[in-house]
Order: structure tokens, then sequence, then C-alpha cells
């Protein structure tokens, strides 16, 4: 080659370079306009279900609970996971803008268009073909509305951007050998894990990436993912025990029930992915008894599936086994076989497909950009994709605007979801809506007679609603259902002075005292109802 010709070369090189940074700006700036139109209603949604973490959480306000965040979880009463970093940027929050709910949604939607544009980065690297398709896809399927319009679920968004990190950084060690990447790498997986620990699998999708490259994982590709792993575990296993230590999580489901639930899980998700249809906040919770043989076969067909893609990876393919296997992976935290508390509600949820569906978006994007070579095809087959997420993506935003219509599109899909009918029960109560929070909360109970929580909410919209001596039995039930509860205790003598039972409430605030001795409130009525009956203090 001649010497005139090389600079010519380079500035080619150059050229082509500055093409394919254009390209990748171009394609962040196209997601990003692209989430906040289709998620456009969360910003003016307010506070939904549990969102209380938020903006009503004391631990949120001074410098004394941004210790308290990170080194006594325990003062933090309304989470029982080691998720410090989530309750940090929530914590920045509240100095900020207050309890603004639009502040809140208005991160958790930019968080979401970051990792839109990390997943297309991502894919890009790996050289997936329709890397933008895919991350689109990603990004407006109605799947992540519960992730990015419910508040208290920064922790997918937040844990998610941090991962994505980890994997870019990651692949640039494993492309240069340079130390610093895998640092990097590290200590983004360190703040996925300390927002939440569905980042844990990480470790497992790098390999399984490597795997898809080259065909074959050497000794380095494991050693180099080995300080990762060490992460994932330590930080899983502290989350696990201050969760053990706070919550006692009890869902007694025998081996061949968990693996049932696993396989429905794994169709669930996967047929939601292709039909999302009929979303719910609150899905019902199956009876694994009238669906074993089917549960059965779900975990079985799974299973099959995968073990075919894996045989048939020279005819087809490394892809698809590993898209659905990072599918199914990802999800292995949530399936059913390890216990978790929102277990008790039902066995699945949209947010839990937040990183999972990556490998399914992939792998669409892929099938899309390999069988249309024609652009006009790809443009047709991307809008026909597209133009409906964003819909349904909007539409379903919509329900997330307070917590009295989450909860009536919730009991109109699904009637026989007691949770949902509490939920609606509480947010009409809130409206003083007293009539209709008192059929909700009856209707829960017929649903589910001893929940603690229902029979209580009963008693205080009843005594609200001027009918306290329809709200004793409640309260008394709630009692036997939940006995170190002080508040249900002095709900219950409330009621029993607004009827004029001076001499029960004083018994059950004895009692109560009793049991709680160092409760100001209810040494406060006791005090009261003793002056009442004209007795000496």
């Amino acid at each position: 080659m001649s010497a005139s010709a090389q600079p010519r070369k380079s500035r080619a090189a150059i050229r082509e370079s500055d093409a394919h940074r254009r390209e990748r700006l171009v394609g962040c700036i196209a997601l990003a306009v692209l989430v906040l139109a289709a998620f456009l209603p969360a910003f003016r949604a307010g506070y939904v279900w549990d969102d209380a973490a938020v903006w009503q959480n004391p631990i949120l306000s001074g410098w004394r609970g941004l210790v308290q965040i990170w080194f006594a979880p325990a003062a933090n009463t309304f989470e029982e996971h080691y998720w410090p970093l989530t309750y940090t940027v929530h914590w920045v929050g509240r100095q900020v803008w207050g309890t603004a709910a639009a502040g809140f949604h208005a991160v958790n939607i930019l968080l979401h268009a970051a990792n839109a544009c990390l997943v297309f980065l991502l894919l890009r690297r790996l050289a997936v073909p329709g890397a933008w398709l895919a991350a689109a896809l990603f990004a407006l399927h109605p799947l992540r509305v519960e992730s990015v319009a419910w508040i208290v679920e920064l922790k997918d968004v937040l844990s998610a951007l941090f991962y994505l990190l980890a994997f870019l950084a990651y692949l640039q060690y494993d492309a240069t050998t340079r130390r610093n990447w895998l640092g990097w790498a590290c200590g983004f997986l360190a703040c996925a894990m300390l927002s939440k620990s569905m980042a844990a699998t990480l470790p497992a999708a790098i390999l399984l990436a490597l795997w898809w490259k080259r065909g074959a994982l050497t000794r380095r590709d494991l050693l180099g993912v080995l300080p990762l792993l060490v992460i994932a575990m330590v930080l899983a296993t502290v989350d696990f025990l201050v969760v053990r230590r706070l919550q006692k999580i009890e869902i007694p489901l025998s081996a061949i029930e968990r693996l049932q639930v696993s396989g429905n899980a794994l169709w669930f998700y996967f047929a939601k992915f292709l039909w999302p249809a009929n979303q719910m906040a609150i899905y019902p919770r199956w009876n694994l008894a009238e669906t074993r043989s089917l549960g059965l076969i779900a975990a079985a067909s799974a299973a099959a599936i995968l073990v075919a893609l894996l045989v048939l990876r020279n005819k087809l393919g490394r892809g698809p086994f590993a898209s659905t296997a990072y599918f199914a992976g990802t999800l292995l935290p949530v399936l059913g076989l390890v216990s978790f508390s929102y277990m008790e509600y039902t066995f699945v949820a949209d947010r839990f497909t937040y990183l999972a569906s990556i490998g399914l978006c992939a792998l669409v994007g892929s099938a899309v950009w390999t069988n249309f070579q024609n652009q006009s095809a790809r443009r047709i087959a991307t809008i026909g994709l597209l133009l409906p997420c964003v819909i349904l993506t909007f539409r379903r935003c919509l329900t997330y605007r307070d917590m009295e219509t989450l909860f009536r599109d919730n009991v109109t899909r699904a009637p026989g979801v007691w949770a949902a009918h509490f939920n609606l029960a509480r947010a009409l109560g809130e409206k003083r809506s007293f009539a209709e929070s008192i059929k909700a909360y009856e209707t829960t109970l017929a649903l589910k007679p001893d929940h603690a929580n229902a029979h209580e909410g009963l008693g205080v919209v009843l005594a609200r609603a001027d009918r306290p001596a329809e709200a004793i039995p409640h309260y008394r039930e709630a009692i036997k259902l939940k006995p170190k509860d002080p508040v249900t205790r002095s709900n219950l003598a409330a009621a029993l002075v607004q009827s004029a039972q001076l001499k029960e409430a004083a018994e059950v605030l004895a009692e109560a005292l009793r049991l709680f001795p160092e409760d100001e409130r209810l040494r406060a009525m006791g005090e009261d109802v003793i002056k009442r009956l004209g007795k000496p203090q």
C-alpha cells in the first residue's frame, strides 16, 4: 500500500466511526422520545398501593434517616429488603421536591429511557441484528408500565441501569483485558444489587452472552466473572439475612407445588410478552390443587424446549437458546422456587419481567432483521410491532392515575382477587366514600375471612361512618388474628367509648397497657376513660 493511500483509509475509517456514533446517538434520541410519549400519562399520575414507602416514610427526611437507610435497615418499616441505594434516591427526591409525585414519576421515566438506550448499545455491542428494534420493544412493551408508572418500583429501573452498565463494562474488559473495566463492572453490579437483588443473575447472563458469541466458554471466561459472582453472592446473602430478620415469610408449598408454580409462571410471562392483554396490578393466585397436572406439564415442556434449542443450536443457531435461557434464567429468583413475600398475594407480576424480557426482545428484533432483508419490509414490521405497544402502554399508564382507578380496574378484570378489593376499600375509605369502602371490605372478607387488616380497616371505616357498634366485632376479630398490634386495641377502645361502653373500653385499655406498657397513646386513652367513669386515677 502506498504512503498516500494510508491517510485516505484513515479518513474513511474516521468517517465510518463518526457515522456509527451518529447512528447510535439518533437511535438513543428516538428511543427517549418514544418512551416519553408512551409514558406521558405517568407524569401526571399520583401515588398508588405501597407508595407510602416514599411519601409517608419518616426515614426519608433528615440526615439521620440517610444514615439509617445504610446502617440500620430495621428503621425502614416500609421495606424488608436491604436495598439502600434505591431509598437513597428516594431520600434525595424528598429533599429536592418534597412529596410531589410528579418528581418521582419523572425519575422513573427518565431512568427507563436511559435503560432503553443502554439495551440498544449493549445489543449493538454484541452485534445482535435488529438491536434498535429490540431495544424499542423492550422500552415500549406494556409489561414495562408497572415498573415505570409505579413510584416505589424505582428499584426495578435503578437496578437495571447499573446492571446494564456492568454488562457493558464487562464486555469492554473482555475485549481489552484492562482491569479497570472489570473494576467498573464490579462497582456497577454492587450498585445494582444494592438497588434490587434481581441483578444477581448478571454473571450467568454474561457467560451466556460469551457462549453465544464464541460457541464455547474458556477458563479465562469463568475466572473473569468470578469477582462478579462473589459480589452477587455476598450482597444477596446480606439481603436474605435482613429479610429473614425483618419479616417471617411463610409460603407453605411443597417441592412439587413450587415446580408447578415455576412452570406456570414461565409460560404466563411468555404468553403476556406475546399478547399483553388483561394486565392487572394483582393477578389471581393459582389454585395449585386444581392445576397440578397442567403445572407439571408446563414445567416439563419449558425444560424440554430449552434442551431442544440447545441440541438444535447448529441448525437454528445459538441465538434462540441463548435468548430463551436468558429469559428463563433471569426470572429464576421470582419463579417461586424460593419464597418471597409477594407470593402471599399472587405468584406473578408484570414488573418481574423488566430485565428478563430483554432476551425475548432480542430474539424478536433479530428475527425481523434476519427474515426481512428489504428495508421497507423492516419498517413495516417495526411499525406493526411498536405502534400497538405505544397505544397499549399509554392506555395502561392511565390506570396508574390513582389507587382507586388502579384497583377498580383490577376488580373489574378479576373479581375473585381479595387483595384488589382490599386495596380498593382502602382507597375509597381515604376518599371518605364510606358506603363503597364498606362494601369492598366486606367483599374482601368474603374472599379471605382471616385477613386481619381487612377486619381492622372495615372497623375504622364503620367507626368513621358513625357506626361504632358494628366496628367493634371487626376490631375484636383483628386482635385475635394479630394480637401484638397496639393500634388495633386503641381503635377498639375508641369504638367502645364512641358507643358509650366505657367499662368495656377501660378493660380493653388495661389489657393493652399490660401488653404494651410503653405506649403513650394507650396510656392517655386509659386516663381519659377512667376520668369519664369517675374513678380516681
